[in-house]
């Protein structure tokens, strides 16, 4: 129980310096982009606290690396996800969001990636494994209980990924009028959202 509560405690207080850093780097590299200050917006930033703590934890509890090398990994993992993949469509698509120009893409790039340093180093000192939990892992990076798990998950982020697409991406006319002059047609691009 001690254990539990102790492993809470460096949870919350993970998340408190997350929201620091996060407040640090944002100060550092300010946006031109205007954000309404909503009830949702909070919400959506602490959901996304939540999830990117919970991966970088995870992965820093189950990488067999050590020192910078397991903080450096663990930020690329979570960067390329968070904000690599993501604002790579951006870039092809600047022109579909008016208030978004190369530079600011360019300083989203770079304050997420020294985010991502800061918060991975961070979660290093909060959660590196003890020397014997490194000896007692096993060899096997991926047990036979995720053999399963990460194909379904990786078609089940792929479904999610079309379906927001379709939803949201679509509203977009330059990025409507980009896939209509694209080399392969697809066939739902008819499809009209209000």
């Amino acid at each position: 129980m001690k254990e539990k509560l102790f492993f809470l405690s460096k949870f919350l207080g993970f998340l408190i310096v997350y929201f620091i850093i996060i407040i640090l780097v944002y100060l550092i590299f300010p946006s031109n982009v205007e954000v309404e200050i909503s009830t949702m917006t909070i919400i959506a930033l602490i959901v996304q606290i939540l999830i990117n703590s919970i991966a970088l934890i995870y992965l820093m509890l189950r990488l067999r690396l050590k020192g910078i090398m397991l903080i450096i990994t663990t930020a690329l993992i979570v960067y390329g996800i968070q904000i690599f993949m993501t604002q790579i469509e951006t870039g092809l698509f600047i022109e579909a969001f008016p208030m978004f120009d190369k530079i600011e893409l360019l300083k989203l790039f770079i304050s997420g990636l020294i985010l991502f340093l800061a918060i991975s180093t961070i979660a290093y000192l909060f959660f590196k494994p003890k020397q014997s939990e490194e000896n007692a892992m096993s060899d096997k990076v991926i047990s036979k209980s995720w053999s399963w798990k990460i194909p379904l998950l990786s078609i089940i982020n792929m479904l999610l990924y079309i379906s927001f697409g379709i939803m949201i991406a679509w509203r977009s006319e330059e990025l409507r009028n980009f896939y209509a002059d694209s080399v392969i047609n697809l066939g739902y691009l008819e499809l009209r959202i209000t």
